[in-house]
């Protein structure tokens, strides 16, 4: 009799050890879901960034020399119709820049770019450092609950981050695939398993 209740109370730590290891196995899966996410989110922000930086030096830089040439020949007795034209273009290309608002986007993008890392780092810490501190017996509610704030902190940033380009989300997946975006650590990590 005293056998069998021995027995029963090692098959239940077994089974809840079993329980509890399948149940980090699923945080560390959900975590590195998010971390994929903000990772991509990351990427196309970052190239969205970028694309919009170079709008604004390609308008700003001719509106600019466009500007002092026509400052410079009005001051000469040069045909007034040129001095009218280039104001005229520097009027329009000014206008152009109003309208895309190319510096405000690249900033907007940028602050994305930014809020998307840090929630893959907290999701890489998550999965990498938390886990294996609570892996044989430990604070699973707290796991739980960090990963909770995680996914609602994916699902807010999704909600009012600007809309990427397809252009974007495509340079976004090359350079990913491409491996730009893996830590060194993480290359010789994968190397080290090859050999």
């Amino acid at each position: 009799m005293a056998h069998d209740l021995e027995s029963e109370k090692e098959g239940y730590m077994v089974n809840t050890s079993n329980q509890q290891s399948d149940f980090i196995k699923h945080i560390i899966n959900e975590a590195k879901r998010v971390e994929e996410d903000s990772l991509f989110c990351y990427a196309g922000h970052s190239e969205e960034a970028r694309f919009w930086q170079r709008i604004d030096l390609w308008i700003g830089i001719p509106t600019v020399v466009f500007a002092a040439v026509a400052g410079l020949l009005s001051f000469t007795k040069q045909n007034s119709i040129l001095v009218g034209g280039l104001a005229f273009l520097v009027a329009a290309i000014s206008s152009v820049s109003v309208f895309l608002d190319s510096k405000s986007q690249q900033m907007e993008h940028y602050k994305a770019c930014i809020d998307y890392d840090d929630l893959k780092n907290r999701a890489r810490w998550l999965y990498s450092i938390e886990c294996a501190k609570n892996a044989n017996g430990g604070h699973h509610e707290h796991l739980e609950n960090s990963l909770k704030q995680l996914c609602e902190k994916l699902n807010e940033l999704n909600a009012h981050t600007p809309i990427i380009s397809e252009r974007a989300r495509r340079l976004a997946n090359k350079n990913i695939a491409s491996g730009r975006y893996t830590y060194v650590v993480d290359v010789d990590k994968e190397n080290l398993k090859k050999t």
